[in-house]
């Protein structure tokens, strides 16, 4: 299958995206259901190419790295300007934690300096694993014996471990992630073919899912319902890849596609808007709850479509849209030719 955007991975990805705001907010408890991130990463990994080395690096540079550092920074901005208006002085500020991203965290620890970040972090992580796993491992299935087992093993040994540059955390993911990247496109496939098969992947991914919520009933231990967890989440993923495609033409879920397609911007800019728009409702109402918290989450995502179509816009080569290295090598050759 060529690499192109198909419509509802896109969507999947801006339900996640959006879900990942909400959980920033006050919300109910449904909202803490654990599929957001599994479902960024195998629907991230879809179309995940091992490039060659000299490409890939290029590629995760302007792609991610150079995404990172900008909302880092930009971040980091707003933070010493909030402690100054809130403070009336720029010496309350402590100035080191810019240097968060390089210190070691356990569990869902991470930066102070724009939370949401991790994701771009293990994102990162997770490519350059599969990238050195796809070279080391020709056999898919046995890759994906191996992912399973390295996911198991930090969920249930490496979590709680002081890692750098969040990897400890993303490690949990990376069987969603390789999971995606070799059977993804299969799937994909199955599904569009329609047929015996579609029918037949559905039954399984219905059937696995309800025998995840039977089992986690009947088995307590914490251990086991992180391993079961991994099951039930991705035969819910896969039933939300039916779901989508069938909804793809409705209205309701189109702002989903925009917020799936530009999903870095959305996890750079939210933060800074959650807790601008916080202090003001704070102000106003002098408590949050559920309901403040859903106006909070749909004003974020509202607010968030200008700042997209702007970055998008005037520094797109800032936001992972254009290689700048493309750019201004065209550039060179243009004026070497002149």
């Amino acid at each position: 299958m060529a690499k192109q955007r198909i419509l509802y991975i896109d969507l999947m990805k801006g339900l996640s995206i959006t879900w990942v705001v909400w959980f920033h907010t006050i919300h109910p408890a449904f909202v803490d259901y654990g599929f957001r991130m599994p479902l960024f990463f195998l629907a991230s990994a879809i179309f995940f190419k091992p490039y060659p080395p000299r490409e890939f690096i290029e590629k995760k540079l302007y792609q991610m790295i150079i995404p990172f550092m900008v909302f880092y920074l930009l971040y980091y901005s707003f933070m010493i300007v909030s402690s100054a208006l809130a403070e009336g002085s720029f010496g309350a500020f402590d100035y080191s934690c810019i240097l968060d991203v390089i210190r070691p965290y356990s569990g869902n620890g991470g930066p102070t300096v724009n939370p949401p970040l991790w994701f771009i972090m293990a994102l990162l992580n997770l490519q350059i694993l599969l990238y050195l796993s796809v070279k080391l491992v020709r056999n898919r299935h046995m890759l994906m014996i191996l992912a399973f087992a390295l996911s198991v093993f930090a969920t249930l040994c490496l979590f709680e471990t002081y890692t750098y540059f969040q990897l400890g955390r993303a490690l949990r993911y990376f069987c969603y992630y390789a999971f995606g990247y070799l059977y993804g496109r299969d799937i994909i496939r199955i599904i569009e073919g329609g047929g015996r098969k579609s029918i037949s992947l559905f039954t399984v991914c219905v059937l696995v899912f309800v025998m995840a919520l039977g089992f986690k009933q009947i088995m307590h231990s914490l251990n086991s319902h992180h391993v079961i967890d991994y099951f039930q989440i991705t035969a819910l993923v896969i039933l939300l890849i039916y779901l989508f495609r069938a909804a793809q033409g409705w209205w309701i879920v189109r702002p989903l596609k925009y917020y799936g397609a530009n999903s870095y911007i959305v996890l750079g800019m939210n933060e800074m808007i959650l807790s601008t728009l916080l202090v003001g409702f704070v102000h106003l109402f002098h408590h949050m709850d559920i309901w403040l918290g859903l106006v909070h989450w749909i004003l974020t995502m509202v607010l968030l479509i200008p700042v997209i179509k702007v970055m998008n816009r005037y520094v797109p080569w800032l936001v992972g849209k254009k290689n700048i290295f493309d750019t201004h090598l065209r550039r060179y050759k243009i004026a070497f030719h002149k």
